[in-house]
Formats: structure tokens, sequence, C-alpha cells
């Protein structure tokens, strides 16, 4: 059995999956007897569980096998990385015009922010 973090981890996991809801990740517990079980399930069978698929069994057993997923992959390649940069490790205030106050941004924001006139 696993411990009260690697649950939490296999929830967390369970409820980013695309295509799976709060229903159908009840349905998933149920039929399978804990979150950690559905990670260890056959495909076959999470595809006899109702409202799932061949579709989110394949997502479930590829993240299971992988570590990662192919759907969150292509998202990631359709955004620039400089969007992404956003969200990294926080950096120095920098005056932002939209907000009234000042915000943390990273290294890279902070110099585009200079290059555009912003201190």
């Amino acid at each position: 059995m696993a411990t009260s973090d690697e649950q939490l981890k296999y929830q967390i996991a369970l409820t980013l999956l695309p295509g799976i809801g709060s229903v159908i990740a009840r349905n998933l517990v149920s039929y399978c007897g804990s979150v950690e079980a559905v990670f260890k399930a056959k495909k076959q069978q999470l595809e006899k569980i109702p409202g799932i698929g061949k579709a989110i069994a394949a997502k479930i057993r590829e993240l299971v096998e992988t570590g990662s997923l192919n759907y969150f992959e292509e998202l990631r390649s359709e955004f620039p990385a400089e969007i992404l940069e956003l969200f990294s490790l926080p950096g120095e205030e920098v005056a932002d015009p939209s907000l009234d106050r000042p915000r943390r941004a990273g290294p890279r924001v902070t110099s585009r922010f200079g290059e555009r006139g912003f201190t």
C-alpha cells in the first residue's frame, strides 16, 4: 500500500488525465479498489469499467509506462517557450503596466520587460 504522499500523487495524476472528470475518477477507484490500483491495472481491465473506453485506458497505461503523455507534449509544443517561462522560478520584481503593483518574474521575462521600456 502506498504512503499518503504517494496516494496524493496518484490522485493528482488521475485528475490531470484528459477525459477524466470526478465521476469517471470515482468509477475507476471504485472498480479498481484504490487510486494506486488504477495505475496498476492492465489496459483490458480498465476498458471494462463503465465510462472508460480504449482512449482513456490507453492514456492511463501510457502515463504508467512512459512517465508522460503525448497529449501534454503536443500541447506544450503549441506554445512558444517564452510563455512557459512566465511560470518559471521567481526572479526579480518588475513593473507591469497592466497591474497596479510590481510582480515577480524570471530573469528572461525581466530582460524582455527591460527591452520594451518597462522597469
